[in-house]
Order: C-alpha cells, then structure tokens, then sequence
C-alpha cells in the first residue's frame, strides 16, 4: 500500500537526480554542513520543497549523506534525538522512523537514474552504456 505522498512525479524525478549528482560532484572532501547545505544544488534541492522528501530519505536509506539540514529546512522538523546527533546511523534512522510515520515512501522510491557502479572515491557514478 503506497504511503500518502506517493512519488509519481518524473520531472521531480529527474530534477532531484540531477541536483543530488550534481551535489556530489561539486561537494568535495568538506564535512562542514554550512559548505555542503551551501552549495547552489543542495539548495535547489531544498527549494523543491515537500516533493523532495520522498527523494531524500530515498537518498539516506540507500547512500547515507547529510541531507539532514535540507529535510529540516523543508519540514521545520528534526527527529534526531540529541543523544543520536551526530551520529549518521543514528540520524538516518530517525529521518527513516519519521518518514515512515508521516507516510514518505523510500525504498520503493523508482527515481529515473541511469545504471549505477560504485566509483573510485566510492561514490557511485553512471554506468557507461555498454558496459
């Protein structure tokens, strides 16, 4: 039974993948949340608003990252204990837990992504066709 906000959006699809790749491409190597939530993708990510929850804890779920400062931003929301704050498992679980409760599907989330392999860095990059 899907969760009341279904994901049945392709341009929502497509605009998250490429804002989330582009995310990860332009990030680098920087753990400070202000650099990362600034980046000019992060933020177009955050202003696709409620439709981008469903992506996002999609995004946890299967490639934990800290999209923790845009789910917040979207829902004035955060379901991270302080206890749990700063730990990533602790956080994913607790976004998943909340998303869950409020009825955001995630694993089932279909984004309309090209094949993926785990590149070189260990993040995972498009499949070449023909590969």
């Amino acid at each position: 039974m899907p969760g009341k906000h279904a994901v049945n959006d392709p341009n929502a699809d497509a605009e998250f993948a490429a804002l989330a790749d582009e995310w990860r491409r332009g990030r680098g190597p920087s753990s400070s949340i202000d650099e990362l939530a600034a980046h000019p993708a992060y933020q177009k990510i955050i202003g696709m608003g409620t439709k981008a929850i469903p992506y996002l804890l999609w995004e946890l779920e299967r490639r934990p990252a800290q999209w923790f400062w845009a789910l917040w931003e979207i829902t004035r929301q955060d379901p991270v204990s302080d206890e749990d704050r700063g730990n990533l498992q602790r956080s994913v679980a607790a976004w998943l837990k909340w998303g869950k409760e409020n009825g955001y599907p995630r694993a089932g989330c279909r984004l309309s992504r090209p094949a993926r392999r785990a590149g070189a860095d260990g993040d995972v990059v498009p499949k070449k066709a023909g590969k």
